[in-house]
């Protein structure tokens, strides 16, 4: 989808140029669609649509959370920012003398729910805002002794100010003060991170730059909060067993649904939920960036007329743009001229606030400007909009962005080894993992000396938890990695009666729980990042398992399953995981196993052929390139197939020497 197609979707724009998405957005074709058909279902008795709409429930609080880099567990559906305000208010616990701190110039809800607290001896207490001295600067200064919140906008409603919410955060938590953010005029226009900002709460409305209807809105409560708060509205829903009416006590549901009394409105969540689907499906970095560059053409073009900016100080983008319109006259003049010519921004108290959506034309904008050209006896065709590039490769036919920095796991030797070469060729700089130190750095200074990149190598062993949770926590260069190879591997050939039960726990926790506890840790800033491509080296095994090779196997077969899921899971959000399986490669270990089971059976008929270690990461390279979900080569293809089709074909061309 295309932002043409995307504005194509907004029939309410068709004669009128809207230029108000920080006021109440026209809402999206394919939103009032699915509304409708909600509505339509609650035609009919609750028992044949119930399922539905619990199913539409969950995966609408899934899209939200992946909108703003949470989890599904930290929504709660609200009707609006306003309800969601409140519920923040009315779940802290309390106390006389506690004070709330909010820029003195924040939208009603935002102040109001904190003079509200007067009754439970809370002091609601706002803070000067001055063009020279933003937020954190005037934090900075105050004594904040007995705060315990402060509440803020992402976006000023009133002239696009923004805030560096994660200082804020910072300087706050340090002092054990809560924050919460209403980022109704944020989400949709600019990027959101909650886990970037790591507010404690974030309350946001569906009907302004999300483009979605007016009733839909979200809270967002960071999970480590939830024991410490009241739920101030309570109902069958909240419960852990809803849908149990028989129970004798409440026992909440995990996550912030145990703020959801009942069922919210199911036709409006599914409304915002389809708007976020189709907002993402014309791609979140192209809004950002054409919204970015009316805001960039504005304030160059009100700046030539003389028309005295608010926020002008403010580097930062957020899609609104306020100037002063102080003399009586010109505010009746554009009243009169936006009225006629149907252009709708927001004339108020001596301000003009122009705020153009990523669907806004560059035709608009003009128009608009013409309008305020004339008020000031100017004349002149308006410029074009400048050329705004969207940021990580975004633009049509663009190449995908160049990997900068991987990561490589059991990259001593083998496959690991000629992968890190392959890597190095195209310029990346490398993080390498083993057990042997020693070849690691032989590695290094070979790939230093002959590709000119940095390597940084870390002895590690994988089969260590405590010692990978220490590595993971300390190498904080790992979270910059925009490539992930999980290739280490540990396995043995022994019959399974006979085997060492702490080996097999050492094997799984290689093949499987150190890949998912590394990828854990560089994912969420990968899918913030919009980019990254993770690989994954299973074996044919892990599916068409051999005799001896059952504990090998079954490691590899979890990380098989869990990497083919990693990859649907993410698929459309700008990372790519590639479960990769390897014909058989000439390989020390290859050659120690596979003479080991030789004593035990052999595979009747020709032998497979065996490949060197760096034609196959050749391969592996080229599927990660090509973002391919699994990459396996036609004869292991084949076996697999036969063996899930024809298992006992393969039984027989098992030929064991053992009884």
């Amino acid at each position: 989808m295309t932002i043409e197609d995307l504005r194509n979707d907004l029939p309410g724009l068709r004669g009128c140029s809207f230029l108000n998405y920080a006021a109440t957005a026209p809402l999206l074709q394919p939103s009032a669609d699915r509304m409708t058909a909600v509505i339509r279902q609650g035609l009919e008795p609750m028992p044949r649509h119930f399922n539905d709409w619990l199913a539409l429930l969950e995966s609408s609080r899934r899209e939200i959370a992946d909108l703003i880099f949470a989890v599904p567990e930290e929504i709660t559906f609200v009707p609006n920012t306003s309800t969601a305000l409140s519920i923040i208010a009315a779940s802290v616990p309390w106390q006389a003398g506690d004070r709330v701190l909010y820029p003195a110039d924040e939208f009603p809800s935002n102040r109001f729910v904190w003079e509200n607290l007067q009754d439970k001896g809370v002091c609601a207490e706002p803070v000067p805002c001055r063009e020279e001295r933003d937020l954190l600067q005037a934090l900075q200064g105050m004594d904040l002794s007995g705060v315990r919140l402060v509440a803020l906008s992402a976006v000023s409603y009133a002239d696009g100010r923004s805030h560096d919410v994660a200082e804020i955060v910072r300087l706050c938590h340090a002092k054990n003060i809560l924050v919460a953010v209403d980022a109704i005029q944020a989400v949709g226009a600019v990027p959101v991170s909650v886990k970037a900002w790591g507010c404690d709460f974030l309350a946001c409305g569906g009907q302004k730059w999300l483009l979605g209807p007016v009733g839909s809105g979200f809270l967002y409560i960071k999970t480590d909060l939830l024991p410490r708060l009241h739920v101030p509205l309570v109902g069958w829903a909240s419960s852990r067993d809803a849908g149990d009416f028989s129970g004798q006590r409440l026992e909440f549901v995990d996550g912030a649904r145990r703020f959801e009394p009942g069922l919210p409105d199911i036709a409006a969540v599914a409304g915002l939920s389809e708007s976020v689907r189709t907002l993402t499906a014309a791609g979140w970095k192209s809004i950002y960036a054409r919204i970015a560059g009316h805001q960039a053409r504005l304030c160059s073009e009100l700046d030539a007329l003389d028309f005295r900016r608010l926020a002008s100080r403010n580097p930062a983008n957020s899609g609104i743009v306020t100037v002063e319109v102080r003399d009586a006259g010109e505010q009746e003049t554009l009243h009169r001229e936006f009225t006629n010519k149907k252009i709708y921004v927001t004339l108020r108290n001596q301000r003009l606030r122009i705020s153009p959506h990523a669907v806004t034309s560059n035709e608009e904008i003009s128009g608009l400007l013409s309008v305020l050209r004339e008020l000031r006896g100017k004349t002149g065709v308006a410029t074009s909009s400048p050329a705004v590039q969207p940021r990580g490769g975004e633009e049509a036919g663009s190449p995908a962005p160049k990997w900068r920095r991987a990561l490589v796991t059991g990259a001593s030797r083998g496959l690991g080894e000629a992968i890190a070469l392959e890597l190095a060729k195209q310029g990346c700089s490398l993080i390498l993992v083993g057990r042997d130190q020693q070849r690691l750095e032989a590695l290094r200074e070979r790939l230093v000396r002959d590709f000119q990149v940095a390597v940084d190598v870390n002895a590690v062993d994988l089969a260590s938890p405590p010692q990978v949770e220490r590595w993971l926590n300390e190498h904080q260069a790992l979270l910059d990695c925009d490539v992930l190879v999980n290739n280490a591997a540990m396995g043995d050939a022994d019959a399974f009666a006979e085997s060492d039960l702490t080996r097999l726990r050492q094997a799984f926790e290689v093949n499987f729980f150190a890949p998912a506890a590394v990828t854990r840790k560089i994912i969420p800033l990968m899918l913030e990042r919009g980019n990254g491509a993770i690989l994954n080296i299973v074996t044919s095994g892990a599916r068409c398992a051999l005799p001896l090779f059952s504990g090998y196997s079954a490691g590899k077969g979890a990380l098989w399953a869990w990497s083919e899921s990693l990859g649907r899971e993410v698929k459309g959000r700008g990372v790519t995981v590639t479960t990769f399986l390897p014909p058989h490669m000439e390989s020390a270990t290859h050659n120690r196993l596979g003479r080991k089971a030789m004593a035990y059976y052999r595979m009747s008929g020709p032998g497979e052929k065996t490949v060197s270690a760096d034609v196959v990461a050749r391969r592996a390279m080229e599927a990660l390139a090509a973002g391919r979900l699994t990459a396996a080569p036609l004869g292991v293809r084949l076996k697999l197939a036969v063996n899930a089709l024809f298992p006992d074909f393969i039984e027989k061309k098992i030929l064991k020497t053992w009884s």
